[in-house]
């Protein structure tokens, strides 16, 4: 997502409204369907008012064990 642009399927936001923090796996109707980033379950969220992104789709960091030493030495 960029800057003044809408979040959308991939992104990992926070959920003011619920409080939680879950990736977007659909957009349905207006709605946005999203994961937990851990575990099982979704839940809607009606705007894209009340989702903070926190990282763009495709923008994750590797997990610390895939990470080579030379990443780790940057």
């Amino acid at each position: 997502m960029t800057k003044n642009s809408r979040p959308w399927v991939g992104d990992k936001v926070h959920d003011i409204s619920q409080g939680r923090t879950g990736i977007i796996t659909d957009v349905r109707q207006g709605k946005y369907i999203l994961r937990p980033v851990f575990g099982m379950g979704q839940w809607e969220s009606e705007r894209d008012t009340n989702l903070n992104l926190i990282t763009p789709r495709g923008e994750e960091e590797p997990p610390p064990e895939e990470k080579t030493p030379a990443e780790d030495a940057k």
